[in-house]
């Protein structure tokens, strides 16, 4: 291929590449969730991360998705740091918003007892939208 053909080439090759970005990529996600809304709660995921770390050393990683314990468990233990959260905000002492043994926010630990609550009720049940079906 001569210089100036490649040249040519290479020319029509890059204007081809921008009438390709001008168009837009196809996408269905019509009706499926918006899971980069997690992006918008950092500390919060970062803190339920932290309490899966803490839950990985103290039993065994993943040992939560065994299941077989009762929902109340679950609701007991969100509740209890719940609680323990609004003895917090009343002494008016920020060290008291922290877990004792974890280190991790009381807050953190109710939104992993729900969440693991909310996987465990769903595990192998197809659902829609949020509804099972």
């Amino acid at each position: 291929m001569k210089r100036e053909d490649a040249s040519k080439y290479m020319k029509e090759g890059f204007a081809k590449a921008q009438e390709n970005r001008a168009e837009v990529a196809e996408r269905f996600n019509k009706g499926k969730p918006e899971l980069w809304y997690w992006l918008l709660f950092p500390h919060t995921a970062e803190g339920v991360a932290r309490v899966l770390e803490f839950g990985a050393t103290k039993y065994k990683e993943l040992n939560w998705t065994k299941g077989g314990k009762p929902d109340k468990e679950y609701l007991s233990a969100a509740m209890r740091h719940v609680m323990k959260h609004m003895r917090s905000m009343i002494s008016r002492n920020p060290e008291d918003m922290y877990d004792e043994e974890s280190g991790c926010l009381h807050l953190s630990h109710a939104v992993w007892n729900l969440c693991a609550l909310i996987d465990l009720n769903l595990q192998n049940t197809p659902v829609k939208n949020g509804r099972e079906v």
